[in-house]
């Protein structure tokens, strides 16, 4: 939770400095790209994409930073069963 809020909190306006938007711009238009496709990425920024709160390109970095959450409560989730299963 408080990577969430921590994301949330710091996700960009819009298009941000150094920042190319390829991925915004796959998102919107469900393209690719990159050779990889990111596809599930894509999809998750598009769906995102389509509640209405602030512009395009907000709504994605908040997609992104949800996104990065999730993956911060995977990894703590998974260094903490680590370190409870090495217990004698």
């Amino acid at each position: 939770m408080p990577a969430a809020l921590w994301f949330t909190l710091h996700a960009a306006p819009s298009v941000a400095y150094r920042d190319a938007g390829e991925l915004t711009a796959a998102s919107f238009l469900l393209d690719v790209a990159h050779p990889t496709g990111f596809p599930v990425d894509v999809l998750l920024v598009r769906l995102a994409m389509l509640v209405p709160i602030g512009d395009v390109a907000f709504r994605a970095n908040l997609a992104v930073g949800a996104l990065m959450a999730l993956a911060c409560g995977c990894a703590s989730e998974l260094a903490h069963r680590l370190v409870a299963g090495s217990r004698p």
